[in-house]
């Protein structure tokens, strides 16, 4: 027993030796490992920020050696270049005599002269390095230790003509290390003069002296290599020390960890194996096999946790390349989906054009609605991954709310299009019409709240409302408030409700679809805005979200203020109780007076009543269904019974269902449409409108009603004369943009690759109208191209719009300061896509006068008048499709008329606002233009080409009624819906009508041109 204690013995203690030595130096090695993994990050972030402060120094010595600014402009722009930067304390900036010139802290630099500064020698003695870093110096200005990152500026012959320099505090560099270090770890930071730049924790009263650990400091920046050793403090206690050069061998940085700290594990693991040990050495008396077993149960231990710490490091060394790979998985995942998704829909669009059967068209809708669901779905996942990985930027610019509230009211009556429902927007008063916040994603979530209340509710209303919740100086808080009749919620459903992913429950998913990550967003997105959400819900009885967000007001001189003082009367005839309440004051915040009626027969006698006392209403506002009398009737009974002194504006306010409304036997007696739910600036503009396009327009001819807040598609041939260029190395892609762009009328030109469209803008440059550039491209992708063309080639003229799968605002960044003017995102919509050429390149040049006149003086039936909530408060240019022809037939030889004139003179120069000589230019133009169109008129219709017909009638209707040519305009609208019905022999009867309005109009507007 005695032999057998002995071997025991010997054998545990072995063991133990085995793992105080063996294992104690593997352990420590890994702990070196994980000091260094740490050290390294830490010093990455480091030398990226100081990387950053020197690309923004590069990037304000091009500006100011521009020699565009002045010393205030000067003073100005690095005031906003400090203060957008936390790291940097000022900036300032040296000439060559060492003077200070500039600073950000004053418009008066202050009079110190700092030639003999390293970071201002080094460029004054001929330095060629881009920025140069250096520090601790003592400051000459208020004495404190400063660390300096400075960069040459060169004058436009490229001579050094000064020196910028960021000033930055030791310890507003190490903070942001501060915060995600570990307990108990220590860090020195030193230049390469060993001089201690700071420390973490940080003792100012250290920084310039000889730094801690020095030694080690210099040979990591002489072997430009990390170097780690075993050290002890001043107490004697083990430390693990790792020091790293960073920026080239600059600077150098020390960690410090207590070995006891580290090892604190494996001490453990020691502790328990000296236990086992002596446990194992009293059970051996029991037995071998019992001591066998547990050294087998130990080995297998042993072996588990030496997989463990292996994996820990492996994991440690992955998570400084995290956030990167997950941002180009988001980039890549956005492009590989976003690519082919183009090339589906651009194709169904490209299969609308073609003869389909019903129900093949039918499908065609299914596939291209699917197609667009999928995206929606691709774009909630991509933000939520964005949100996660901390890539949501919030936004600081002026929008006008009401803007933002037409926009979701666009949306709205889209979505709820085919419900028996209200859809209602209400903006208190007390809100203020302009705001600095993040329009983006303050639509976002209104957008994602309204689309769940409509999806959710069959039946009853769903409103929206903004109210001022507090303001203090130029800080508000407005409460946001989408209400919904619909299914509700019980409070089980509503306290998983912003979970991502979750659903309410799994039927409501089966049945209504969606990701759960919309109400999410919701909350990720609020919370990023320092805001707050919350919800009440009932189920069966609908709910309510609530969101409060904080804004700043914008100075007065930064707004600029567009507003009608005009005050107008106006009758609200609506059967829905709420919709009349919310009518009611969106039209008080514009400034007018409302009388509100709940049917079109008590409107009817209400407007007679007044109409007796002298009084007269301005505008109407009629819901089109009502019990009784509909809205459409209500208005032909008010034409019919009211002279016309006293006749209002009638706008039809519709939920949906707007062509049929259009196509209504009565709807000429209507004056404009809107859907709903109504904005306030959705009114005004419908308002405006329609007393403009009432002023011009004729009831005797049939017209149709000026439409607000919709969008209608563009005609073909929209885009004729314009040759576009497309890039792109996607096949697929450039037969759909070729086919939707020549359908339009442009001429396409195909470059497979950014180097083939160079070398085409080269030859051909002054030839195209616009570009469309795809980013990511083999051999020379489309922000090299861009650059090329415009820096290499000169052009500037021409405008480059991007066409790309990328989503990040990076992207949007990274075009527009390549040189490109826009930017369109795969996969597209035609008539996005269409209406941005068109906008950019221009639509028809050489009738650009005449458009100009007409978008004063008639408003087409595709007015487009919506915000881009990107740019904060845009609108785009009203849209006519005027399509002028060109043919053969001189107005000379049009014979001349001894009856009355056919151009109404006075009435075209009161809507060209009094100017006559415009009206003679207009009238030379329209000859000009239109004077040989006979011949091609007489060809179009002995070819019987009623299309060719109908859309020069159209053209010409337009035009005439511009320069006051009131009856070629009427026979020009008759020829047109003849022609649109393929009415053979009516339009033979009607044809020789308009052929003599036609030369007599020409030999009138030639005779008005040369008088």
């Amino acid at each position: 027993m005695g032999a057998l204690l002995v071997l025991v013995a010997t054998i545990l203690i072995g063991f133990n030796v085995y793992v105080r030595v063996v294992l104690d130096a593997r352990a420590v090695q890994a702990a070196f490992s994980d000091l260094n993994a740490m050290l390294k990050s830490y010093s990455d972030q480091f030398e990226q920020r100081t990387r950053l402060s020197g690309t923004v120094l590069i990037g304000l010595a091009d500006k100011l050696g521009s020699g565009q600014f002045s010393r205030r402009e000067g003073y100005i722009l690095l005031r906003q270049a400090a203060e957008s930067l936390e790291l940097i304390r000022f900036l300032a900036v040296v000439d060559k005599n060492g003077n200070i010139v500039l600073s950000s802290r004053s418009p008066t630099p202050p009079k110190v002269n700092v030639k003999d500064n390293a970071n201002v020698a080094y460029f004054l003695n001929g330095g060629k390095d881009p920025w140069y870093f250096d520090g601790p110096y003592k400051s000459r200005i208020d004495g404190e230790l400063q660390v300096l990152v400075s960069a040459p500026v060169y004058d436009a012959r490229g001579a050094l003509s000064d020196v910028i320099g960021a000033v930055i505090d030791p310890e507003t560099i190490l903070t942001p290390l501060q915060r995600v270090m570990l307990p108990g770890d220590e860090l020195v930071m030193m230049n390469d003069r060993s001089a201690l730049i700071g420390t973490i924790p940080f003792d100012g009263a250290k920084v310039g002296t000889t730094a801690q650990f020095a030694e080690m400091g210099a040979k990591s920046i002489r072997t430009t290599s990390s170097v780690y050793e075993v050290r002890e403090d001043e107490e004697g206690n083990a430390l693990l020390v790792a020091a790293q050069p960073v920026l080239g061998g600059k600077v150098s940085v020390v960690l410090t960890r207590p070995m006891a700290l580290a090892l604190k594990g494996w001490q453990l693991f020691g502790l328990a194996s000296l236990i086992a040990s002596i446990v194992l050495f009293l059970l051996a008396v029991l037995g071998c096999v019992v001591f066998a077993y547990y050294d087998v149960l130990q080995q297998r231990n042993f072996k588990q946790l030496s997989l463990l710490n292996t994996k820990i490091r492996e994991e440690a060394d992955k998570v400084e390349e995290l956030a990167q790979v997950k941002t180009n998985f988001l980039a890549n995942m956005s492009h590989e989906i976003r690519t082919p998704m183009n090339a589906i829909i651009g194709l169904l669009h490209l299969l609308g054009y073609t003869n389909l059967t019903d129900e093949q068209r039918e499908y065609v809708r299914k596939i291209s609605d699917s197609g667009k669901f999928l995206l929606g779905i691709i774009d909630d996942i991509l933000t939520y991954s964005k949100i996660e990985a901390g890539k949501v930027q919030i936004e600081q610019t002026i929008f006008s709310v009401q803007e933002i509230m037409n926009s979701l009211s666009t949306i709205m009556s889209v979505n709820s299009a085919g419900k028996d429902i209200e859809v209602l927007i209400s903006v208190d008063e007390s809100v203020p019409r302009h705001i600095i916040g993040d329009p983006f994603r303050l639509q976002q979530i209104l957008i994602n709240l309204s689309g769940n209340a409509i999806k959710f509710t069959n039946r009853g209303e769903v409103l929206i409302s903004v109210e001022l919740l507090r303001k203090d100086h130029d800080r508000i808080e407005l409460e946001f408030e989408v209400r919904d009749t619909g299914i509700g919620m019980d409070e089980e459903q509503v306290a998983n409700l912003f979970a991502p992913f979750a659903q309410a429950d799994t039927s409501t998913s089966r049945k209504y679809g969606g990701t759960g990550l919309g109400l999410s967003i919701c909350y990720r997105l609020t919370e990023l805005m320092n805001g707050r959400i919350s919800v009440q819900s009932k189920r069966g009885e609908g709910s309510t979200f609530r969101f409060v967000l904080p804004f700043l007001l914008p100075k007065k001189q930064d707004v600029a203020l567009n507003e009608s003082q005009e005050k107008l009367r106006v009758l609200v005839v609506d059967d829905n109780s709420l919709a009349r309440e919310v009518l009611s004051k969106t039209i008080h915040n514009l400034g007018w007076d409302t009388q509100v009626v709940h049917s079109g027969e008590e409107a009817i006698a209400l407007m007679e009543e007044k109409q007796q006392e002298g009084r007269y209403f301005d505008l109407v506002l009629m819901d089109w269904k009502m019990p009784g009398l509909d809205g459409v009737h209500a208005s032909e009974e008010i034409r019919a019974r009211l002279p016309q002194s006293s006749m209002p504006i009638i706008v039809m306010v519709t939920a949906g269902e707007k062509d049929k409304l259009l196509r209504h036997p009565s709807i000429s007696n209507v004056d404009g449409i809107i859907l709903k739910p109504v904005t306030e600036s959705a009114l005004f503009n419908a308002v405006v409108t329609a007393r403009t396009w009432t002023k011009s327009r004729h009831r005797v001819e049939a017209v149709e009603a000026v439409e607000e807040n919709t969008r209608q598609p563009g005609s073909a041939h929209t885009l004729t004369g314009l040759n576009l260029l497309v890039v792109d190395d996607n096949f697929i892609n450039q037969e759909v943009a070729k086919h939707i762009l020549e359908i339009e009328g442009a001429t396409v030109t195909l470059a497979n690759d950014g180097r083939e469209a160079v070398n085409i803008m080269r030859d051909h440059g002054p030839e195209f109208d616009l570009v469309l550039m795809d980013l990511q491209m083999p051999h020379m992708d489309g922000l090299e191209a861009t650059r090329e063309i415009r820096e290499t080639l000169g052009n500037h003229k021409v405008p480059i719009i991007a066409l790309t799968a990328g989503v990040f605002e990076s992207d949007r960044a990274r075009c527009f300061a390549a040189g490109m003017n826009g930017f369109i995102s795969k996969p597209f919509k035609a008539e996005n896509m269409i209406r941005r050429i068109r906008d950019l390149a221009g639509y028809h040049r050489d009738a650009d006068a005449v458009s100009i006149a007409l978008s004063g003086a008639i408003i087409h039936d595709n007015q487009v008048n919506g915000p881009d909530i990107m740019a904060g408060e845009i609108h785009e240019p009203a849209q006519t499709d005027m399509n002028p022809v060109f043919e053969n037939t001189s107005a000379e030889d049009a014979p001349a008329e001894k009856t009355e004139s056919v151009i109404d003179r006075a009435k075209a120069i009161e809507m060209l606002g009094g100017d006559e000589d415009l009206f003679k230019s207009l009238a030379a133009q329209f000859v000009s233009l239109y004077g040989d169109s006979a011949g091609q008129f007489t060809q179009s219709h002995d070819d019987r080409d009623f299309a060719a017909l109908n859309l020069r009638a159209h053209s010409l209707k337009g035009a005439a009624g511009a320069v006051g040519a009131t009856r070629l305009a009427a026979a020009s609208a008759k020829l047109e819906t003849l022609a649109a019905q393929k009415d053979e022999a009516e339009v033979a009867g009607q044809f020789p009508v308009f052929l003599h309005d036609l030369q007599r109009a020409l030999a009138e507007l030639e005779r008005e041109a040369n008088g």
